[in-house]
């Protein structure tokens, strides 16, 4: 019986928290414009709500290293979160809080300042930014679902971000994501749910990150990932295809999946080397061998038969037809035979 009162004055006292920070952050003081709402979101940090809908959350007297609060739970806007179409987070503002803006789905658009370094876990989800968002240079860190079914159609990865958590991006509609070098750690289904999602490309050395399982989970089966052409590399990524999919501990590699290795030109442009496209068993199923230009390739089986040669889009190769100067008629007899009877002309000097 004491624990049962126990507990029902501390589900009380939460609700009553709750209720009286929403209550508190309703009115806005002088210093706001007529018609905004404004709310404390931490020491030194201040949310205010315009009548347009954007919200600005700024460091109070110029303090930097702000910490927005957690507030995972929702309840920090109340009645004012479908009101928010756009985020502007200012300079001073370090850290993101968890569950900033999750479940506001009228957000479309959102702008960080170079300040901002960890965006915290499910900080955006459920968002409708499409393909309005950029991440600045400053942010190493994107936390757990932080994007979760945010209706994501491109994304910009900076060179600062070292870790890319569990689910980050996942429940989106992301078609291509670059990684990279900076990337050391990929968390737990970092990209599930994006069902249209072709190619992942790797810009650094894949064997110094750290990935989780199911990555690719509820994704197309034809993913192609492409990363510098190294051994390690590649070992790298077939260990990671191996748990890329399934239930995290019978996974396999996405039926179809395709690793695919290049190297940079003079102008560090990507240019193909190798190819290696494995079942759902995880067996290399076919080897590409790529010109040194990257526009043709030659494909082989998994026992090394040679299946025939392809332009780099997959297309058949035709091998050039070899030109001869003829300078004689008996020489065009030669090489157009005898009874041929197209026509040709003669030059002579």
């Amino acid at each position: 019986m004491k624990i049962t009162k126990i507990l029902c004055l501390s589900v009380a006292a939460v609700m009553a928290s709750a209720q009286a920070f929403a209550q508190s952050s309703t009115s806005c003081g002088s210093s706001v414009a007529s018609g905004s709402s404004c709310w404390t979101c931490g020491t030194n940090c201040l949310a205010v709500l315009d009548s347009d809908g954007v919200m600005t959350i700024s460091a109070k007297n110029g303090a930097t290293n702000v910490y927005m609060e957690d507030h995972a739970d929702g309840y920090r806007w109340g009645s004012a979160k479908n009101k928010i179409k756009e985020v502007i987070i200012g300079e001073g503002i370090s850290y993101v809080g968890r569950g900033a803006f999750r479940g506001a789905p009228n957000i479309e658009s959102v702008e960080m300042s170079n300040s901002v370094k960890t965006i915290g876990w499910q900080a955006f989800e459920g968002n409708n930014l499409h393909n309005s968002l950029e991440i600045p240079n400053s942010v190493t860190s994107i936390g757990l679902a932080a994007f979760w079914d945010s209706n994501l159609t491109s994304l910009t990865i900076p060179s600062s971000v070292t870790k890319i958590d569990t689910q980050a991006f996942a429940v989106n509609e992301l078609t291509s994501m670059t990684i990279p070098s900076s990337v050391k750690e990929v968390g737990n289904q970092a990209f599930r749910g994006n069902s249209l999602l072709s190619e992942l490309i790797f810009e650094g050395d894949v064997s110094n990150i750290t990935f989780g399982t199911r990555i690719f989970q509820d994704t197309p089966d034809d993913v192609k990932l492409y990363y510098p052409e190294s051994e390690a590399n590649r070992t790298a990524l077939t260990n990671m295809l191996k748990k890329a999919a399934g239930d995290g501990s019978t996974g396999g590699i996405p039926k179809d999946a395709t690793l695919m290795a290049y190297n940079l030109d003079e102008n560090g442009n990507r240019v193909l080397s190798k190819g290696y496209k494995y079942d759902s068993n995880g067996n290399l199923v076919e080897e590409y061998v790529y010109s040194p230009d990257g526009r043709s390739y030659q494909k082989y089986s998994a026992d090394g038969t040679l299946l025939g040669k392809f332009n780099a889009d997959g297309s058949e190769y035709v091998e050039a037809h070899e030109v001869k100067r003829i300078y004689t008629v008996s020489e065009a007899e030669a090489a157009l035979g005898k009874n041929n009877r197209n026509t040709f002309s003669i030059r002579y000097r």
